[in-house]
């Protein structure tokens, strides 16, 4: 189980709490725009769910493609930045990121990857990222800007914090 902060660029934010589950995650709005949902709102998405399995499994077909998609992110890290340290946080240990010049996008992530610098956060003691953000140098345009473009100076941060410790392991 796990908490989700969505950020929007329209300045939604929606906070959930997710349950991972093998028949796919369940996500319960909590606040959507700081506003509690009632115990009402709550009742009709969670029936919502229990009513149509296919969002569940949908949910499980995208946490998968969305695994698969961050592992080929992930191997591609050390060939597409140059690292450098920066600070230390506790256990924390932040790499500086800059594009590697020599590096050349195999796919659209790639070229995202390219065009971008920032900073991972890594947890010396669990070996793990904590933390990994960055923004666009440039921009980016895909299909010559007729399939989408992302526009310099785009920002991410993604944060993993324990929520709870796991009892009883």
């Amino acid at each position: 189980m796990f908490r989700l902060v969505l950020e929007r660029p329209d300045a939604q934010k929606e906070v959930d709490e997710v349950i991972e589950t093998a028949s796919g995650d369940l996500k319960r709005p909590i606040l959507i725009n700081g506003r509690k949902l009632t115990l009402q709102e709550q009742q009709q998405r969670v029936e919502q769910l229990v009513k149509d399995p296919k969002a569940l499994r949908k949910s499980l077909k995208d946490k998968n493609q969305d695994a698969a998609r961050s592992q080929q992110l992930l191997k591609m890290l050390p060939d597409a930045f140059i690292f450098s340290y920066g600070k230390r946080r506790g256990d924390l240990v932040q790499l500086k990121c800059t594009p590697n010049p020599h590096f050349r996008p195999p796919n659209r992530e790639g070229a995202v990857f390219h065009a971008m610098a920032g900073s991972l956060w890594v947890d010396s003691k669990q070996l793990r990222i904590a933390e990994i953000s960055g923004h666009l140098l440039h921009k980016v345009k895909f299909g010559g800007g007729l399939l989408g473009h992302l526009d310099e100076g785009g920002e991410f941060d993604v944060k993993q914090a324990e929520v709870a410790s796991v009892i009883g392991n």
